[in-house]
């Protein structure tokens, strides 16, 4: 309304248009409605108004809508078949009514104490007694007892209504959490549309709170307020309103979090949208919502979500470059998680996905975009995830044995065995630009194969029955029975396997075992792969120094075409540690680890003897990048 209105110019206005603002409030639907209430709100409040015959009329529709809400209230159940659609569509009509003239009122015409907040229901204010003192408390409460009902849309329509108090009084979302309903709205045994409306009303009054402060509402209305004191002014405790909303949500970030791995994809879209602001705010710690924002990735079959994930990590990355590194490990964990539980019927979980007529990593574009540019975030990530396959000691004595070091899998359930392959996945498809990447890898893999591959086998030989084996089969260095059985199509039923499939024999621990070596025949695999795939010798692997400056020729990367997808495949029935164990399996495992350690052995005694026979002065180790350390600084 025209801030050079008279009060004449509103008398002839309001007689004007009044009635037909009145009409459509009851009688169109939700955007007219509210274009009309906020109409008559605004006439109600302007500054040249000099009686309340303007705010009269938005008080007489406020009165008829709440008694017929109060009127109803008894209903238990509004469901289809309970009332009839007509007393359905009004009562929706009411409470949207309600809801947006207490979100156009001002405060100026009257305001309730705090204590007034929560009132018991039999002291309802009577229709006839609202006024704009008590009209939003009043309007409050009894929206509040129509959250209770049965109908899933009463519910919707309720909620969405206390939405619009929730912007005027920010205080009542306190009255609405100390009930306990807010935990009622967004627990998981919610209807999906009551916890989509939340979340949408959530989203709503965080956006209208930020729209407010950077416009500077809030501090003229600060100027407006005569009991606001020079003190708070300058304090800046008097818009804690801006912080309510917030807070609230923050209590319910774990449930948060919950929602990004719903089923339901439209449940995942609207928290995202929701955790994006946020993280925007400040309202959420950024390293609870990064492995979250990762595991999002894995939305392979939702281009969408992947895509705003993405955004807000590579905001995150550019305020704190350090943070996807530090979060990567439990985001893989996340992401595996996901993977199962969004893809239930997928035999495997994959890091890897179909991307036309090539196999691209579900990070991949985390990759590009946030870490691919400095060298020291490379290393630490891929440090990060190659920390999932590496032992470490705990409580260890002197003259402990094997059996008394944790590996990846101790304690564990097989599932875990399953997130190494899925690591190991992750770890083969990252679109590497310099060969410098596959070389680190590499070199770390050796480090732990060197430190693992005498243990496993050592522990091997310690398990198996040495009665069906002579001198010759112990032979590290040639293949035993066991492994000439492993490829025969039903290896448990040789001679060979003959004494695992005795009754005294522990089968278990040695399938335990099998499992522990599994996880080094996933490294040699990559180890493998990396040197094909990228076409690296085994000297220029073992001469590879990571603490050195990155050379000209590690700079680029020779990869081949059309390469197939790497193989993180497991034995079947490997990772299942609740059924009887498979021998077939066990037997190909332990094969398959003897093999991969001989090949491991044999490879870097030749790449050694290689290198002792090259000159000592290298001219490539004279040439070094120095715009790498320009860039990390």
């Amino acid at each position: 309304i025209s801030s050079a209105f008279d009060d004449n110019d509103l008398h002839r206005f309001t007689s004007s248009v009044a009635g037909d603002l009145r009409q459509i409030v009851f009688k169109f639907n939700a955007g007219p409605m509210n274009s009309a209430i906020r109409t008559l709100s605004a006439l109600a409040h302007h500054q040249s108004a000099t009686d309340d015959s303007h705010g009269r009329i938005l008080l007489d529709i406020a009165q008829v809508f709440y008694s017929y809400l109060l009127r109803h209230l008894g209903t238990p159940d509004f469901s289809p078949g309970k009332v009839s659609e007509k007393i359905r569509c009004n009562l929706h009509r009411a409470l949207t009514v309600l809801g947006c003239i207490c979100q156009h009122r001002d405060r100026s015409l009257g305001s309730a104490d705090e204590q007034d907040f929560l009132l018991p229901e039999e002291d309802l204010a009577p229709p006839k007694s609202i006024s704009w003192a008590n009209s939003t408390m009043a309007s409050y409460q009894v929206i509040a007892e129509y959250l209770k009902k049965q109908d899933n849309p009463t519910k919707c329509a309720s909620l969405k209504a206390l939405g619009f108090i929730f912007l005027n009084e920010p205080r009542l979302l306190f009255a609405l959490e100390q009930v306990g309903l807010v935990d009622d709205i967004m627990s998981p045994k919610a209807p999906t549309e009551l916890q989509l409306e939340a979340l949408d009303v959530w989203k709503k009054i965080l956006e209208s709170e930020e729209k407010r402060i950077d416009a500077g509402e809030a501090t003229e209305k600060m100027a407006r307020d005569t009991n606001i004191t020079v003190t708070k002014r300058i304090s800046g405790d008097q818009d804690g309103d801006a912080n309510l909303f917030g807070g609230v949500l923050t209590n319910h970030a774990d449930r948060l979090f919950d929602m990004l791995s719903s089923k339901d994809v439209r449940m995942r879209f609207s928290s995202l949208e929701l955790l994006g602001l946020l993280l925007r705010q400040g309202l959420v710690n950024p390293n609870d919502a990064v492995p979250h924002l990762l595991a999002l990735q894995g939305d392979v079959d939702n281009d969408t979500i992947r895509s705003l994930a993405l955004e807000f990590l590579i905001t995150e990355g550019e305020k704190r470059p350090d943070m996807i590194r530090q979060r990567v490990r439990a985001g893989v964990k996340q992401a595996y998680t996901f993977q199962r539980t969004i893809y239930p019927q997928r035999a495997q979980v994959s890091a890897v996905f179909q991307a036309g007529d090539r196999v691209e990593c579900v990070f991949a574009k985390v990759f590009v975009e946030c870490v691919a540019r400095i060298r020291k975030q490379k290393h630490g990530l891929f440090a990060s995830l190659l920390g999932l396959f590496e032992w470490k000691e705990f409580g260890r004595k002197k003259g402990s044995s094997f059996g008394q070091r944790s590996s990846p899998l101790r304690g564990k359930t097989g599932a875990d065995l399953s997130l190494l392959s899925f690591a190991a996945q992750i770890l083969a498809h990252l679109p590497y630009s310099s060969a410098d990447d596959p070389l680190f890898i590499i070199h770390k893999l050796s480090s732990i194969s060197a430190l693992q591959g005498d243990q496993i086998l050592e522990k091997f030989n310690e398990l198996l029955p040495k009665t069906q084996h002579s001198e010759d089969d112990w032979d590290d260095e040639n293949e035993d029975s066991l492994e000439r059985a492993a490829i025969t199509k039903f290896p448990g039923r040789t001679k060979a396997a003959q004494p695992l499939t005795d009754g005294n024999y522990d089968l278990r621990s040695f399938a335990k075992h099998c499992q522990t070596s599994a996880s080094f025949t996933l490294l040699m695999r990559l180890k493998a792969y990396l040197q094909k795939m990228y076409r690296l010798s085994d000297l220029r692997c073992i001469e590879y120094d990571p603490k050195g400056k990155e050379r000209i020729a590690d700079r680029s990367c020779h990869r081949i075409e059309n390469p197939p997808p790497f193989d993180a495949s497991l034995p079947a029935g490997l990772g299942n540690t609740s059924a009887a164990p498979n021998v077939d399996s066990l037997i190909r495992q332990y094969a398959e680890f003897r093999k991969a350690f001989r090949d491991e052995m044999a490879t870097s005694a030749k790449a050694e003897e290689q290198k002792d026979e090259l000159p000592d002065d290298d001219p490539m180790d004279d040439v070094a990048d120095d715009s790498d350390d320009e860039e990390e600084s």
